[in-house]
């Protein structure tokens, strides 16, 4: 009787003590993977906010470029907020927010642009299928809601927690400073528009003749350069322009070399070129696109680069 008894209690005690754990424990798991996926977003774009911003234009909203820095703190503060579970019913409510906007603007590029990768990731070679991106974010909301709904308000806050959301968030607005685009009046127009190339620094790479070219600057780590090397193809494949030519931006250390083989292999009709990472300073996003007629510099594209139709199927007889 006694041992029946002791039974008991301990079950009581047992399911009382894996409530209280699991109360504490599934909202901290869920946190962790929520801002995981937010820091991994916001961190992969800041240390190009630039490629982030003409991104934005890629999608149909070129006016709202100055947005991007913005975007990407408040992603690095929510992702850092919500790991530690400071104030995470609040957190986990402006990223729901923040995801279902995307998710439209998601909706919007794919249907008016031909978006297909969404770029979330930035400089992380995350590629996504339309259905992985509403896959995602279907999980993201649905454990966003789940944290909104049912994480407590808690305003006592250890003051490590704090240090910490700070010591993440101040560099951020520096380096955010730093990496974005906000130096003309008008979003992401390239200084070279409209000018003859031999007034350019683009007079090194490029030859002087009175024939169509187009010229494009990429990196092997960015997912838009790779998404875009098969329009790239069809400038000249299609006899859009008389020459195509694509410089690869490596860092030797890496050893990128055989980048070049597969390049040559597959996309036989452009020519390609590595050069240093660093050694071209008048190109801050990736791809970026220039295309010259009778050398003067008619085009520059910054960001995904388009089919020859959607470019310059106006000017073509």
């Amino acid at each position: 009787m006694y041992r029946r008894r002791y039974v008991c209690l301990f079950l009581q005690v047992g399911i009382f003590a894996m409530n209280d754990i699991k109360k504490g424990f599934v909202p901290t798991i869920l946190g962790i993977i929520a801002g995981s996926v937010f820091l991994l977003s916001g961190l992969g774009k800041l240390s190009n906010i630039a490629l982030f911003q003409a991104l934005i234009g890629d999608y149909g909203f070129a006016s709202l470029y100055m947005l991007g820095p913005l975007i990407v703190l408040v992603e690095i503060a929510l992702g850092t907020t919500l790991c530690l579970g400071v104030y995470r019913k609040y957190a986990a409510m402006l990223s729901f927010w923040m995801v279902l906007v995307f998710t439209m603007a998601y909706v919007y590029g794919r249907k008016t642009h031909g978006i297909v990768d969404c770029g979330c990731f930035g400089n992380i070679l995350i590629e996504t299928s339309p259905f992985g991106v509403y896959l995602r974010n279907f999980v993201l909301l649905s454990l966003l809601g789940y944290l909104w709904i049912h994480e407590s308000a808690d305003w006592d806050i250890p003051q490590w927690k704090r240090i910490i959301v700070w010591t993440v968030i101040i560099p951020t607005v520096f380096l955010a400073g730093r990496t974005s685009y906000l130096r003309v009046p008008r979003p992401l127009q390239h200084p070279f528009y409209g000018m003859s190339v031999h007034e350019t620094r683009l007079s090194q790479y490029v030859a002087q003749c009175k024939t169509r070219k187009i010229v494009t600057f990429m990196t092997p780590n960015c997912p838009h350069c790779l998404n875009s090397m098969a329009n790239y193809a069809l400038y000249k494949e299609k006899g859009w322009v008389d020459t195509s030519l694509c410089y690869i931006l490596v860092k030797p250390e890496l050893h990128q070399d055989t980048l070049l083989e597969r390049l040559y292999i597959n996309y036989p009709e452009i020519c390609w070129s590595a050069l240093p990472r660093d050694s071209v300073s008048f190109v801050e996003v990736f791809p970026t696109t220039f295309f010259i007629e009778n050398d003067t510099i008619k085009k520059v594209l910054v960001g995904e680069i388009p089919a020859p139709l959607l470019l310059l199927g106006e000017n073509e007889s």
